[in-house]
């Protein structure tokens, strides 16, 4: 459960990661003869701005792009969205889209028809949009230095400054020549100025001219400046700023954390409230389908008529890690075959059974037998080749043959049926996992978006355990509860599950296929060590070469089979392929 919370950690908060790179300056083969901007302060704080441009284009260009820095240069948690009123060319409207980019602080408008060059030479610009509040308290940029100062404060201190970069610093074209006019609401006190220049390349803060310092109508004025340098001015004035400035966003939270939380305070309220909703939600629908246990009293056989996987999947729903395996160690206790062990570690599987014999056992050990092609009768042999990518391909298809099989014997025989509602709630899991990582992504806005998806998942990770989508019918509880109890009997030491291991010593072993399905085989040779403070017996159908611990070494037993088995199985896997490298022989002895 940690690490999905890292992993939903990671993914709500990855913008914060420094996964976005930041903007540096280059080099644009448009450049800029003259700039000029006209900005209107209204007295509620709102801003209508002018920027007029007078660009010389070479060939191959499609257009130039505008960068409108949407934070506030002293008010990490102020947001300021422009309204584009019109953009055009030459007198003639430019069409231009617009996106937002760098964790969306940028509203960029891409200003020109992707499909049309700009024929080269001058062209002149002219872009109209508005600001809400831009008049921000005295001591915003109070701490920037100005290489540029005109005008004084009065003796009784201003309360308000006009704060802006009135040449965005996102500009990426030089700039010969640039004018900026300023009408304020009031006059103007204290005015400082300072724009990029360049210095053997380097962009560095430069001086600029002021006039009009101490009137309502300032001017700015600075030359060649760089690409992503701008101009910045800081104007004074005596009232303070407007109580409220129309379309002013202030936010909980600074502008970095955009990508995630938005810009709406009563959004991200409604997404946590989802969140809650839609893990209670997820929690409560896993906990439905859960079945009760029927209860397990100890079971001195297995039950009859079930193989090894039939009884594994009654108790658990699921064929275990080892179902293959299991099955061929039965046919072998059953004398449906016999197994040899070669020194190249490769095992020969013969049928002993004719094929009226194989047709009269369960399913699952019927599957086993036609995926090896041993079925047709007595004689017939399967070369199980230690790895081998062709046998490999034969065996895993034979173990999914055999998990096939005791599913589809389960519902046929009326001990399991089908839950549709169960079966829907493991697809709107799995639509909610997708809706996750889409919100995280920032598909479609911040990634708390993606945040009541996750907590669904989380929630309702139960829905995807083995089970939901089947529930045992009363037949099969009843079923359960013995096939629950016989794995008891294996898998556990305590007293009351004391097995007579020395008037039952063939049942001993005929239990060991189950005890390898159930993977507990090292558990019932403990058990029988314990009670018996002796080696388990060794079966008479393994052919063995090992010690008798090492047949119950590991949960599955007999390992150096089990090797074979996976190292073919591995071997075509990793090939992804049927061709090449060893292979399988099956036919008439």
């Amino acid at each position: 459960m940690l690490l999905v919370l890292v992993v939903v950690a990671v993914g709500l908060l990855w913008p914060l990661l420094g996964f976005n790179s930041s903007t540096e300056a280059a080099s644009d083969p448009v450049s800029v003869s003259q700039y000029t901007g006209d900005f209107t302060v209204a007295a509620d704080g709102s801003m209508g701005a002018t920027e007029t441009l007078v660009a010389k284009f070479p060939g191959g260009r499609h257009g130039i792009f505008r960068f409108f820095d949407t934070s506030d240069l002293s008010n990490a948690k102020i947001r300021r969205v422009p309204t584009i009123v019109s953009i055009t060319r030459d007198g003639v409207p430019e069409p231009y889209t617009t996106s937002w980019e760098s964790n969306e602080r940028y509203l960029v408008a891409k200003i020109g028809n992707p499909n049309v060059f700009v024929t080269p030479g001058n062209h002149t610009y002219v872009i109209t949009y508005s600001v809400p509040g831009v008049i921000s308290p005295i001591d915003a940029g109070s701490n920037k230095t100005f290489p540029s100062t005109a005008g004084e404060n009065a003796s009784t201190p201003p309360e308000s400054t006009f704060y802006w970069n009135v040449v965005a610093p996102g500009w990426q074209l030089p700039m010969a020549a640039v004018t900026v006019h300023v009408t304020l609401p009031n006059a103007s006190q204290q005015v400082q100025c300072v724009a990029g220049t360049g210095v053997s390349g380097a962009v560095s803060p430069g001086p600029c001219t002021i006039a009009g310092a101490g009137t309502t109508k300032l001017t700015f004025t600075s030359s060649n400046m760089p690409p992503l340098s701008g101009m910045t001015v800081r104007a004074n004035m005596a009232p303070p700023p407007p109580a409220n400035q129309p379309g002013l966003v202030t936010l909980p939270w600074p502008v970095a954390w955009d990508p995630i939380l938005g810009q709406s305070l009563p959004l991200v309220i409604l997404i946590i409230v989802a969140a809650v909703i839609l893990f209670v939600l997820g929690a409560w629908w896993a906990a439905k389908t859960k079945e009760e246990d029927p209860g397990f009293p100890v079971m001195y056989e297995s039950p009859p008529g079930l193989g090894p996987v039939q009884t594994v999947y009654m108790a658990t729903e699921d064929v275990g890690e080892y179902p293959f395996n299991a099955t061929l160690f039965y046919m072998a206790e059953k004398k449906l075959v016999t197994l040899q062990a070669r020194p190249d570690k490769s095992w020969l599987i013969t049928s002993q059974a004719t094929a009226e014999q194989w047709a009269a056992t369960d399913p699952v050990t019927e599957a086993a037998a036609d995926a090896l092609e041993i079925s047709t009768g007595v004689g017939y042999w399967f070369m199980a080749e230690y790895k081998s990518k062709t046998a490999g391909e034969i065996m895993g298809a034979a173990t999914t043959a055999v998990s096939a099989a005791a599913r589809r014997w389960a519902i046929d025989s009326g001990n399991v049926k089908s839950v549709a509602s169960e079966r829907w709630a493991k697809v709107i899991w799995a639509l909610a996992l997708v809706l996750a990582i889409g919100g995280f992504v920032g598909w479609a806005g911040p990634t708390m978006l993606g945040l009541p998806f996750a907590a669904f998942v989380i929630g309702g990770v139960g829905l995807m355990q083995k089970g939901v989508g089947t529930r045992r019918t009363p037949a099969g509880r009843q079923l359960w509860s013995r096939c629950g109890g016989f794995q008891r009997l294996l898998s556990t030491d305590s007293a009351q599950d004391r097995f007579d291991f020395a008037a039952n010593k063939d049942l001993f072993i005929s239990f060991i296929p189950y005890a390898v399905a159930f993977g507990v085989a090292d558990k019932w040779a403990a058990k029988y060590r314990t009670q018996t403070n002796s080696e388990p017996p060794s079966p008479y159908w393994y052919p063995y070469g090992l010690g008798y611990a090492a047949w119950y070494s590991t949960p599955g037993g007999f390992s150096d089979f089990n090797s074979t088995i996976t190292s073919s199985i591995g071997a075509y896997e990793s090939s992804q392929s049927s061709s090449g490298g060893g292979g399988f022989s099956s036919g008439m002895g």
